[in-house]
Formats: C-alpha cells, structure tokens, sequence
C-alpha cells in the first residue's frame, strides 16, 4: 500500500515555508562588528559566484562608506542580499557587476548583469516588496531597467546626511 501524495499542496506548503523563513531574513543582518562593512558587503556579493556566474565589484572599500550611518549600512546590506538572491533564482545571467559611487551630496549603487532581466508581466513577491519598503526607509531611489540585447541594470540612489 502506498499513500496518494498530493504533490501539489506539499509544493504550496513548501513555498509557504519559504516565504515565512525569507521574511524573517530580511529583518536581520549578519553583519559582524569585527570586519570592515565594505568586506561583509564583498563577502556578501562573492557568495553568490559560482562556476557559472562571475561577480566584479568595484568601488567598494573602506572609504566609501565613512559617511553612511549604520541604519543606512544595514538596509544596504539587507537590500544587496534580496537583489542577490534575486539574480541567483531568477536572471540566468553568467556575469554580475556591482558598482558603489560616492558622489557630493548622495550615493549610488549600480547593479548590472547579462542576463533575461524583468519580463513585462513579471509578479513582483515578497522580497521585492521589502526592498521597496526598504529604499523609502533611508530615503532612496530604485529604478530597474531591462535591456533589449538581455540584461538588467538596477540603480540604488541615497542621499548622504
């Protein structure tokens, strides 16, 4: 005898899970107070390499980051994780290069990679949600654009008290 699994419903249970372990990420860092923030944040992006992925990452280091307040640091860090997570589930994309710039008067966070981008009718879960959320908290920007020859470019701007 073999009981009728319904897989279906166990799938949706799982997905559920997901979404309730994934919010709970979100409220949390894991930054250590012992490593510099610009090396968690590499640490953070180089995570999501693989054999298949490249990521380069450029202007990240130390200096950038003495004049952003530690809110600012940790909804930055919490943000770079959701759209890394993103890219690994949904771009298809081989190469990922993340830029920071410290400008006068404000900050910008350039993401770009070669992969699908966002399709048209694309339903925008939870972790987007909490990014958007997360942006107007530190009084920021996000745009997204796809590129027709494949890509996807995503500038994150802030002001810099």
């Amino acid at each position: 005898y073999s009981p009728i699994i319904n897989k279906e419903s166990i799938l949706q249970k799982l997905d559920a899970l997901y979404n309730i372990s994934r919010d709970i990420s979100h409220d949390t860092t894991d930054l250590e107070e012992n490593k510099s923030f610009s090396r968690q944040v590499s640490e953070l992006l180089i995570s999501y390499q693989s054999e298949d992925r490249e990521i380069n990452i450029y202007g990240n280091n130390d200096e950038i980051w003495i004049n952003i307040t530690e809110e600012v640091r940790n909804e930055v860090f919490i943000i770079l994780r959701e759209l890394m997570t993103n890219m690994k589930k949904y771009s298809q994309s081989s190469e990922v290069t993340i830029q920071f710039q410290q400008l006068s008067q404000h900050f910008n966070i350039i993401y770009t990679d070669n992969g699908i981008g966002i399709q048209r009718n694309a339903q925008f879960g939870s972790g987007i949600k909490n990014t958007e959320t997360r942006i107007k908290n530190i009084m920021s920007t996000i745009t997204f654009e796809t590129h027709e020859n494949k890509g996807l470019e995503i500038l994150i701007y802030f002001p810099i008290n």
